[in-house]
């Protein structure tokens, strides 16, 4: 009798095995022909990015968020390695040109992600209107008519260079011929700006500020975020930005990969204020370095790593444009009451 079931416990053991193992033999299969589709996927998105690097070769025209994606991605589309990459973005700087005597051309920033099955899938681009005369309005609606023709293009081909062409072509209608008012009353009931927005500022520690080429991210960042503010440069390092909520918080995320000793989110100031009243609410025009010997100088050039830092005139040019509270919450040497909310990297 024990043999017995010994001998029908095998079986079906046995055919238990089998079937597990005949299952496995589509999902393996077809998990090596997705692998092969993402790394044709990917293949294409590597390929537009060199054109993309030939194309705009000028400094600041075009930025690769994350240098290690690129490597990633490299290695997958070799078959180097099987780890699947993050998905790459980069920002575009592009000029419109008005066409109209003694206007400027249109300044802008196109930020483009790739998802991880384009050119099947559509990019994700939004534009970032840099001239001071382009409001949010504006550049809400570019936006928007972006969106909708990127939707209507054919799906399978690479098509950021048609992108770019039609940013191009038509961003001199949402900047000149279209005023904000006209805007406002062609909106839909549903696409209504909101009353009020969510405005915050963040002050930002860091042991020390001095590589030019981390100061030239920073600083493309927050331009390109419109964000307004300064940093601090010398040891430690100081970073005010203040503006809409999530473009000072995808600053920070941004920012706070790059390569630091050490960099803190020291203190956050947050508000509700009405959508037009932005403007009122920043106490600051730009954002532009300082030192500590050109804390009130706006064409400041930037510190080295050697000289005396005069604190005395930096907490001068803080207490001018009413933030005097930071100086004991950054610093510690004015005794004041304040909460201060640290997220370190």
């Amino acid at each position: 009798m024990t043999t017995v079931a010994k001998t029908v416990d095998n079986i079906i053991k046995d055919r238990h095995l089998n079937q597990m193992a005949a299952e496995s033999e589509t999902p393996n299969a077809k998990t090596e022909e997705e692998i092969e589709c993402l790394r044709a996927h990917l293949t294409a998105q590597l390929r537009e990015i060199e054109i993309l690097e030939s194309m705009y070769s000028m400094p600041g025209e075009f930025y690769l968020h994350s240098p290690t994606a690129r490597a990633d991605l490299e290695n997958f589309c070799m078959d180097k390695s099987l780890i699947v990459p993050t998905e790459i973005s980069y920002d575009i700087k592009l000029q419109c040109e008005q066409n109209i005597p003694q206007v400027p051309a249109t300044e802008l920033v196109a930020t483009v992600t790739y998802p991880l099955d384009y050119p099947l899938a559509p990019p994700n681009v939004h534009v970032r209107l840099l001239n001071h005369y382009a409001t949010r309005q504006h550049q809400h609606y570019l936006n928007r008519a972006l969106t909708s023709w990127i939707k209507s293009f054919s799906k399978g081909d690479p098509c950021i260079l048609q992108v770019f062409t039609w940013i191009e072509q038509n961003t001199t209608s949402y900047v000149s011929s279209i005023r904000p008012l006209q805007l406002s009353s062609s909106e839909s009931e549903g696409d209504q700006q909101p009353a009020e927005v969510e405005f915050e500022r963040l002050w930002i520690y860091s042991h020390h500020i001095y590589g030019k080429e981390k100061r030239e991210i920073v600083m493309a960042k927050a331009r390109n975020l419109e964000l307004t503010g300064w940093m601090l440069i010398g040891k430690p390092g100081l970073i005010c930005v203040e503006g809409m909520r999530q473009d000072t918080r995808a600053f920070w995320e941004q920012i706070r990969r790059l390569s630091w000793q050490r960099i803190t989110l020291k203190h956050q100031e947050n508000s509700t204020i009405p959508a037009d009243n932005v403007a009122k609410e920043q106490k600051f025009s730009k954002f532009k370095e300082i030192t500590t010997t050109s804390a009130n100088n706006s064409n400041s050039a930037g510190g080295t790593q050697s000289g005396n830092r005069d604190m005395g005139e930096f907490f001068r040019f803080l207490k001018e444009h009413d933030c005097e509270h930071i100086i004991q919450l950054v610093f510690g040497i004015k005794n004041q009451n304040s909460n201060t909310n640290e997220e370190t990297s």
